[in-house]
């Protein structure tokens, strides 16, 4: 149901850095998606470092930011199109720029968000882990829209209503 566990071993060193996650992760993550989806093309247009500590949801480059602890889903079916669109009118914090023909030709077609996550540090996540649920368990009428205002764009997801979070 849109959730797959695999093993990734990574050359990156520092997650830290963002320029070798830039140049080494995100080569290792458009091949593991290709491999996984049996995509074409994969694009990575951005990353974010999370710490259980820090109560900033949003980071400064190289930067942590908090975990987000809310049940939700990263995009919706507005917001993954807008984003998309987005990547050829202004490129992402990472440097990624897409063309208008580029962003034609795939939303046009059959394309896909997907998230990857993974736990930076040699030891297991004990506090504030990853959970994921199948969307189909939670009825569309919990599906709330939970707008997020950027200074260069806005986006929305859902988030789950309190009674079913």
């Amino acid at each position: 149901m849109g959730f797959e566990l695999r093993t990734n071993p990574t050359k990156v060193s520092n997650f830290r850095d963002d320029e070798e996650v830039k140049e080494v992760y995100y080569r290792e993550i458009e091949d593991l998606v290709k491999e996984a989806t049996g995509a074409s093309k994969v694009f990575v247009f951005d990353h974010t470092v999370r710490k259980s500590s820090v109560s900033n949801l949003n980071a400064a480059a190289g930067g942590a930011a908090g975990s987000v602890v809310r049940v939700h889903c990263d995009y919706d079916v507005n917001s993954a199109p807008r984003r998309f669109r987005q990547l050829c009118k202004t490129e992402s914090y990472t440097g990624v720029k897409l063309s208008e023909d580029e962003v034609e030709k795939y939303i046009n077609g059959r394309y896909s968000f997907v998230n990857v996550w993974r736990n930076i540090k040699d030891t297991p996540v004990q506090v504030k882990p990853l959970a994921v649920c199948d969307t189909n368990s939670v009825p569309v009428e919990d599906h709330l829209t939970y707008n997020m205002m950027f200074p260069e764009r806005h986006g929305s997801n859902y988030c789950m209503a309190s009674e079913t979070a």
